[in-house]
């Protein structure tokens, strides 16, 4: 686990027990599609789904990565045929991502996958654990989103 000394011991446990959960639900998630992507390219997919059409700059703020690893990854998934890239409508120089017709129909067969296996994990709580999990979400919806 590692050290800080200005944070917390018990943070830094919960932090790591909370990593700990969410790697392997996150790694089945992936599993659960058709395509062989890494971990930033499906999560900038489903960003991309969520809130597009985006640009890169938005979709770099929402990602938390740099620009250049922003422009790499869009140029795989651009050339894999899921996104599509459109001129900002205000400024032309700005480029948006959206969701290509086949990106749209890979989220709508494997969004399908992946939610099931999921809600069946989910289906399986006791009802305390699946209240903690519905009160835990928008916690973690502001960890994954909201600046600190």
């Amino acid at each position: 686990m590692p050290s800080d000394p200005q944070i917390d011991p018990q943070i830094l446990e919960w932090a790591t027990r909370l990593r700990i959960a969410i790697g392997p639900l996150e790694r089945q998630l992936r599993l659960e599609t058709t395509q062989p992507f890494t971990a930033t390219q499906f999560s900038m997919l489903e960003t991309i789904k969520g809130y597009g059409p985006l640009s890169l700059t938005e979709l770099a703020a929402r990602e938390k990565y740099s620009a250049p690893t922003i422009s790499k990854v869009v140029i795989i998934l651009e050339e894999s045929g899921l996104i599509e890239r459109l001129a900002d409508p205000s400024d032309r120089r700005i480029s948006r991502v959206q969701l290509s017709e086949q990106g749209e129909k890979w989220f709508e067969e494997g969004g399908a996958r992946r939610f099931a296996w999921l809600a069946g994990r989910i289906s399986r709580l006791k009802a305390t654990e699946l209240a903690a999990l519905v009160a835990a979400l928008p916690v973690l919806e502001h960890l994954a989103y909201d600046e600190a």
